[in-house]
């Protein structure tokens, strides 16, 4: 439910509170400006790695988000989840509240 961010070398560890249920996705930006994790509680949330800072809460998906990937520019988030959905995210610039009209889904009908 709490994911940690841990800095070796530094010695530090950020947590980052916000996710309702338990995490099973991470991802950093190619930068690693950002974080994104994503899980049970069908969340994708956007992190400042370095204060734990929740950036944003990303809704739409309507059952577990079990997989998380960046563009390799950072410009897109990809989520997957059980719901059978693959929603595509323009991750920069990330706004500062969840963006409204900027959400595709591709819709997989599973077997026929």
């Amino acid at each position: 439910r709490t994911p940690a961010l841990t800095d070796l070398a530094a010695g530090r560890s950020v947590r980052l509170v916000g996710h309702t249920d338990l995490v099973f996705a991470a991802a950093f930006s190619p930068d690693g400006g950002r974080v994104a994790t994503a899980g049970a509680d069908h969340a994708v949330r956007l992190w400042d790695p370095d204060t734990g800072d929740e950036l944003v809460g990303l809704g739409g998906h309507t059952d577990l988000v079990r997989c998380l990937a960046y563009s390799p520019d950072g410009r897109f988030l990809a989520s997957g989840g059980d719901d059978a959905t693959v929603r595509l995210w323009d991750a920069a610039p990330l706004p500062a509240a969840p963006p409204t009209g900027q959400v595709w889904a591709v819709v997989h009908p599973g077997p026929a």
